[in-house]
């Protein structure tokens, strides 16, 4: 609910909730850390979450995340490296798919 409220307050003309490209950015950060603790502390292994690892080592997340997420409305962020990261991709992330695992979606009642 907090979620829901805090956006449409920003975002008074909207009628649905929509995700922006910091959110996203910000969850795959995290993803990737507490993946990589993890992983670290007890071994595991998951293609996704090792790839997206990968993506932030490489300091590519801003990139991955605008180029495999972007949503309808979201503003080219600045200092992109988007060349750099599709020539980093091509050798690291070849057959890659991204994934999305959980979701949140609220609408205006």
């Amino acid at each position: 609910m907090w979620m829901e409220k805090r956006f449409f307050e920003l975002n008074r003309t909207a009628s649905a909730c929509q995700y922006t490209f910091s959110e996203e950015l910000e969850t795959r950060e995290a993803c990737a850390r507490v993946w990589a603790e993890l992983k670290a502390k007890h071994g595991r292994s998951d293609r996704y979450l090792d790839q997206l690892a990968s993506v932030q080592r490489a300091g590519f997340l801003p990139e991955y995340t605008w180029a495999y997420f972007k949503a309808t409305g979201w503003v080219v962020p600045k200092g992109l490296r988007l060349l750099e990261f599709d020539r980093w991709r091509e050798e690291h992330l070849a057959g890659h798919a991204a994934e999305t695992r959980a979701i949140a979606r609220f609408s205006r009642r």
